[in-house]
């Protein structure tokens, strides 16, 4: 089975991520071919290194760059002989949905958040016309995924979706080999503490909230670093935040990083300071490294993070509560390894990209069984 993914862009964030693991992955029944609206960046070339085509009209934009882009999307369906199209997000979810129809194909659309559409700059006008295309596109979707089950409450609640039309595949992260993913040599107790945290700089991210725990914190711990991987539009304000709290010489931030993991294997301590997340892809790579975790008490982080079991949840801005954490994770680092131990383990049976794989494969080969049985012919 062929499968074209649409998608806005191949940027290192969280749905783009998971297409990259979906579709770059040896050993799956499937194969892959990407369209992105927006050319270039380090997925795009991790994919390409796996032999996976990737495609890019000239631009998405305005009434006539739209039929461009039906006409380029429909010229890959016909020359890559495509079988099922897979929309990621609203912003792909209409031309997925206008090319499928043309060639009676079946559509999936994954909802990889809790916002369902797009910002828009704050337009109202804007989020109302997607969506009623999202719905119509929804509707005509054979499966709508959602990455978690709140963001399936959401997804047919505010879409007007029976039960039966949306399924749960949660993202999948690479499983690093134990002996690489380990966390026996760390020395979480000592003073040396590394802390990392990845995401966008951008407001829902809540950055500024570990700022203000390290501020509290810096005399307890001497030698304290916390890097803050990712870029964004507000990265001068939070290093101008930095600076006034003369955190200069504790808080790193690395700008856009392509291999997190470079970070992940050194760290002491993951936090997660979201005030919303779908499926919190970044915490599950961490906990695939092994490594104790921290995060907000939001809906997303408890789909995977279960209080003193797997994880250590706090209030979302709560700064003291933050800072009680990071104490405690380095006060009691036997109970913090054990916590990131099972953490591992639930990655692995729940969360891993072969987890994922094979749960869009089976998907994707009842959607195409449904179709056999019921004598529907694609016209490619």
């Amino acid at each position: 089975m062929r499968v074209l993914h649409l998608i806005n862009n191949l940027k290192r964030e969280g749905a783009q991520i998971v297409v990259a693991n979906l579709v770059a992955s040896a050993g799956g029944r499937a194969r892959h071919v990407v369209c992105v609206r927006h050319p270039g960046g380090p997925l795009q070339r991790a994919i390409e290194d796996r032999g996976v085509p990737v495609f890019s009209p000239d631009s998405y934009y305005g009434t006539r760059a739209t039929r461009r882009s039906l006409r380029f999307i429909d010229r890959i369906i016909e020359n890559e002989a495509i079988d099922i199209v897979h929309a990621h997000m609203a912003d792909a979810a209409f031309l997925g949905w206008l090319a499928a129809r043309k060639r009676r194909l079946p559509l999936v659309i994954t909802h990889h958040g809790h916002d369902i559409l797009p910002g828009c700059s704050g337009s109202v006008l804007c989020r109302t016309v997607y969506a009623v295309f999202l719905g119509l596109a929804a509707r005509y979707a054979r499966r709508n995924v959602a990455v978690a089950p709140a963001v399936a409450d959401i997804v047919r609640r505010r879409l007007l979706l029976g039960r039966d039309r949306v399924a749960v595949i949660a993202n999948g992260v690479p499983v690093p080999p134990p002996e690489v993913g380990g966390a026996a040599t760390r020395d979480v107790g000592g003073s040396g503490l590394r802390i990392v945290t990845v995401g966008r700089l951008v407001e829902l991210k809540g950055q500024e909230q570990l700022i203000a725990a390290v501020s509290t914190l810096v005399k307890r711990y001497a030698n304290l670093r916390v890097f803050i991987v990712g870029d964004g539009p507000l990265g001068e304000s939070l290093r101008r935040e930095t600076d006034a709290l003369v955190l200069s010489d504790n808080i790193v931030f690395t700008g856009s990083v392509d291999d997190v993991s470079v970070y992940l294997r050194e760290a002491d301590v993951y936090i997660s300071t979201s005030y919303r997340e779908g499926m919190p892809l970044a915490v599950l790579e961490a906990m695939a490294w092994q490594v104790p975790v921290i995060a907000s008490d939001i809906p997303g982080n408890r789909s995977v993070i279960e209080h003193g079991k797997t994880g250590l949840l706090y209030q979302v801005g709560d700064i003291e509560a933050l800072a009680g954490a990071i104490r405690q994770v380095t006060e009691e680092p036997e109970r913090a390894q054990e916590r990131a131990r099972r953490g591992r383990l639930l990655v692995e049976e729940c969360y891993s990209v072969g987890a994922a794989i094979r749960a869009y494969e089976h998907l994707y080969a009842e959607i195409l069984g449904e179709d056999q049985r019921q004598g529907r012919m694609p016209a490619v």
